[in-house]
């Protein structure tokens, strides 16, 4: 099996047998846990990335990472290059009470479609950057706590087939 390097490392239940995964025939090493994409035990299993296709766990956390901070940090640089323009853009054309040219130009066509092109780019962009950011900033947490997004899922008590583990002394699993 794809664990028999980790034999030392099988977790015990509080009868003293190990852990066995119904779901794939095998004994689970300890922070091993069942994804369903994927149809194994992952070890670590932190989330399954559709982006990626792949369950994260730790053999993958570090390159899931820095796909995070790149995305947010490509995403950053493009809303900040294109928002001199617009900003610019936006008080050229601006009216009271009306809808600012570029807007409407991006609505029902016409010659400033370019720059309301830039205003909606911007904002997308912006919005996926700083989703990103707050992504890695929550996983970055996780880290430092030491536990991965299951098993902090489960100690708040969000899981209905598994009730909370009790914290563990220190950090026993800290790889």
């Amino acid at each position: 099996h794809s664990y028999s390097n980790l034999l030392q490392a099988v977790e015990r239940k509080s009868d003293g047998s190990p852990r066995f995964c119904r779901k794939t025939w095998a004994y689970k090493p300890d922070r091993a846990h069942y994804c369903s994409e994927v149809n194994r035990c992952v070890l670590q299993y932190q989330t399954f990335s559709v982006t990626l296709n792949s369950a994260i766990g730790f053999y993958n956390y570090k390159c899931y990472l820095l796909s995070l901070l790149y995305l947010g940090l490509a995403h950053g640089t493009a809303a900040a290059m294109l928002m001199p323009s617009v900003v610019s853009s936006l008080r050229a054309d601006y009216v009271e009470g009306e809808l600012p040219a570029a807007v409407q130009a991006l609505l029902l066509g016409g010659p400033q479609a370019a720059q309301g092109l830039a205003l909606l780019c911007t904002t997308i962009s912006a919005t996926l950057g700083s989703g990103a950011l707050a992504w890695l900033l929550c996983h970055a947490s996780l880290v430092v706590q030491g536990v991965t997004a299951t098993e902090a899922w489960r100690q708040g008590g969000c899981s209905r087939r598994k009730r909370p583990k009790p914290p563990l002394v220190g950090r026993p699993f800290d790889f």
